[in-house]
């Protein structure tokens, strides 16, 4: 498995935004996504992520 050099960033800015509704996207098997549209209880909040196998964007 390769390291990710970014997760502990990651899952920083996951716990601060990811609250609200979700919303999940399958667009095909090399592609996934989802969002999360924030709340009131949390100013700022909302968040959404795209993870791509690489080989797929080139």
């Amino acid at each position: 498995m390769v390291p990710v050099p970014h997760l502990p960033r990651l899952v920083a800015l996951r716990r601060s935004h990811a609250y609200g509704r979700q919303f999940d996207r399958f667009e095909n098997a090399r592609m996934i996504g989802w969002a999360r549209e924030g709340d009131a209880d949390h100013p700022g909040s909302g968040l959404a992520v795209v993870i791509t196998i690489m080989s797929y964007l080139f």
